[in-house]
């Protein structure tokens, strides 16, 4: 089986400029690289596991992308955009060239018109937590899923097998959340949320709240947080961001309690007629602990 070595760098920001000299990383195209320092090898992969190439914007943030596309928009993690890569390719149609038109800010993994399959929009989540998903910016996802405008979420649950560096599917399941505000939020209003996202933002992305800023930031999150029916509201704000997402905090329930809004589920790697990758070679992912936490709510790892 033909196989290909994939190179790992460590970004270090810098003012100018420099085109890493690897081969794999260099047939990228269209990209403003920064100073690498490459610190490491993956051992050689199959080609039909996992192909895929490191490339880094000009601000030192990183994502991946697979040689056969020029699916750039997202900074991901390789297993979750590979998987997301071949669901959006091989199940709901999309190719290449019309990935290239999804831009870097697209709320959406897949706009509707690129749906080939259901002509509606979806999200592509990835979770090793079978009742937890992450999801996005927490007001998106309030205004998405009350707008009367189809969306539907696949969810990839997969086991991580530490021994063997390799994240292996468990369970696929396509959910339709068109006009499920109500049994995701519960009564949890949008000013209520734009309260909380308010308190959020008001801290400077580039340094941690201060005591009076972390209390009042989670008292108003503790204060909805019963109102909500299948949705955590996740604050994120330290010495690098300040944003307010959400998390799907009871998915397994919510499945069960709502069978007419599950459009495909699939034990194993054939999802809707297709076969995707069973596994995918990567790490365990690492999150690092809240310093702080003042509110038995929080989830520290998903």
């Amino acid at each position: 089986m033909q196989t290909q070595r994939v190179c790992v760098y460590n970004v270090k920001r810098c003012k100018t400029t420099k085109l890493p000299t690897d081969n794999a990383a260099s047939r990228i195209e269209g990209c403003n690289f920064v100073k690498l320092n490459k610190i490491n090898i993956n051992k050689p992969t199959p080609l039909n596991k996992m192909t895929e190439i490191i490339r880094y914007r000009a601000d030192g943030k990183k994502f991946r992308i697979l040689p056969t596309a020029s699916h750039n928009r997202k900074e991901v993690q390789s297993h979750g955009f590979v998987w997301e890569y071949e669901i959006i390719t091989k199940v709901y149609g999309a190719t290449p060239e019309e990935l290239k038109n999804i831009k870097y800010t697209s709320k959406m993994d897949l706009p509707s018109n690129m749906n080939h399959l259901d002509n509606c929009d979806v999200s592509i989540k990835t979770s090793c937590n079978m009742n937890a998903v992450c999801m996005a910016d927490c007001l998106r996802i309030f205004d998405a899923v009350g707008s009367g405008t189809p969306i539907h979420m696949v969810v990839i649950h997969y086991k991580q097998d530490d021994a063997n560096r390799v994240k292996k599917l468990s369970t696929i399941t396509e959910v339709n959340l068109t006009n499920s505000r109500e049994q995701l939020f519960g009564t949890i209003t949008r000013a209520q949320l734009e309260m909380l996202d308010a308190a959020v933002k008001s801290v400077p992305q580039k340094r941690k709240p201060t005591e009076d800023e972390y209390t009042k930031m989670y008292a108003i999150r503790d204060s909805i947080q019963p109102l909500s029916k299948a949705i955590h509201i996740d604050i994120k704000c330290n010495s690098t961001q300040s944003r307010l997402q959400c998390s799907f905090n009871h998915f397994q329930e919510f499945i069960e309690k709502n069978p007419a809004r599950v459009v495909a589920k699939s034990n194993t790697n054939e999802f809707r007629g297709i076969t995707i990758s069973s596994e995918i070679v990567s790490s365990r992912r690492i999150i690092k602990k809240k310093v702080k936490n003042n509110s038995p709510h929080d989830l520290s790892a998903q």
